[in-house]
């Protein structure tokens, strides 16, 4: 069975966790907060941000525990918050917004209570988090898979639940979110192509690094919680990111190597490319246990850190790259190298700077019609990938585990 990281599987033995207390990779979470985000370089105004965009989900979550992608404005307050997704995301969106909950520390035990000034009204994060999971664990088939199986999407669904119920685990150390989290797993290993990873249905034979970079993380986060993985889900995934990978600049492509600008027609086509596909593999090297010090990874990040987030430029603003970008550089380099310093500097002012502010019914979200792929996940999706951004100083240890790629 694998062990992502040395240091982090070093971390899980030495430090058993006891029941009700996180695993020891996400004690991050709470505890130490207010210090690692100021030595990670953010401020008050990042986890200002955090706390806004939970309040806009929380406003935003259905009586049934779910976030809808296309039907969320029924929890709305007046007619401010547009941006339907798409209907086949609904399991994968709430898998979303628990991951942002979750990343704050925040479980089904959370006792403090938010006073929502959109409404005046008080919150209960925490039962914001049972609600979603108790949809979600519902929401699970017999096999072990997560939501619909007609739709043409079933792995990115399936991957962002599984992550979040291996999350919830490993934070909570509940047992009644085990067997769902390790179902979740065993589906997400029964469904790679054989020698292979992962695209959008279950053994369709076609690979992709997007989905794959989901898939790793619910492995990742399977680990992280205390979970064992079948060290094979893990090879493949690695060796098919190796496959798409130029070794000479670091760029990593979508469904084969050189593969470049991923559109939809008619919706997304006029934004800029960026190096999304190239994070998002980077942070699938990381999360499967490689260490900075490789040429490859190294040509990586140089890649992300020349094309920094900026909101001043519409065809720029692409939340899933901030997002990535955000994350690979924080595993790869961490808080005190100079590629983390540049990026985090114009990350927050872009993320940050672009929720939607006020007492409005959409303070506290991101406006998903400036946002490359807004198109698909509508405004929790954007909401989302904003929240989670801002709250890399704590979600994972930063970089330097694991073992150095040769």
């Amino acid at each position: 069975m694998l062990r992502f990281s040395t240091v982090l599987a070093a971390s899980l033995l030495a430090l058993p966790a006891l029941a009700d207390d996180p695993a020891p990779a996400l004690k991050h979470r709470v505890g130490d907060r207010t210090d690692r985000v100021k030595a990670g370089g953010g401020d008050d105004d990042t986890e200002a941000a955090v706390k806004a965009g939970l309040l806009w989900l929380a406003r935003h979550q259905a009586n049934d525990g779910s976030w809808r992608a296309s039907k969320f404005s029924a929890e709305c307050l007046d007619a401010d918050c547009t941006g339907e997704g798409l209907d086949e995301f609904d399991t994968g969106e709430t898998g979303l917004a628990l991951l942002a909950f979750v990343g704050a520390g925040i479980g089904p035990d959370f006792a403090e209570t938010w006073n929502d000034p959109s409404t005046n009204r008080n919150v209960k994060p925490g039962e914001v988090v049972k609600r979603g999971a108790v949809w979600l664990e519902k929401k699970q088939n017999q096999d072990g898979s997560f939501g619909p199986r007609n739709v043409s999407k079933v792995m990115y669904n399936h991957a962002v639940a599984t992550a979040a119920m291996c999350e919830l685990y490993g934070l909570t150390k509940d047992a009644g979110w085990k067997a769902s989290a390790i179902a979740g797993v065993d589906f997400l290993l029964a469904a790679r192509n054989p020698e292979g990873a992962w695209r959008y249905s279950p053994k369709c034979g076609d690979n992709d690094t997007s989905v794959t970079s989901w898939c790793v993380h619910a492995l990742h986060a399977a680990v992280a919680g205390g979970l064992e993985v079948d060290e094979e889900g893990v090879k493949g995934a690695l060796a098919w990111v190796k496959r798409v990978t130029d070794q000479e600049y670091g760029r990593v492509g979508y469904t084969a190597k050189g593969t470049g600008k991923v559109i939809i027609m008619g919706k997304n086509e006029d934004w800029e490319h960026h190096e999304t596909l190239t994070a998002a593999g980077m942070l699938a090297r990381l999360y499967a246990g490689a260490k900075p010090g490789s040429r490859t990874l190294d040509n990586a990040a140089k890649l992300l850190v020349c094309d920094l987030p900026i909101k001043e430029v519409p065809a720029k603003v692409d939340s899933y790259y901030w997002y990535y970008g955000t994350q690979a550089l924080w595993e790869c380099h961490g808080p005190e190298t100079k590629y983390w310093k540049a990026w985090n500097k114009t990350m927050k002012t872009a993320v940050a700077g672009s929720q939607k502010s006020g007492k409005g019914c959409d303070a506290g979200s991101w406006d998903p019609a400036v946002d490359r792929w807004g198109c698909d996940g509508g405004r929790i999706f954007s909401t989302v990938m904003g929240v989670l951004t801002l709250e890399v100083y704590y979600r994972w240890p930063e970089g330097g585990h694991g073992e150095e790629e040769k």
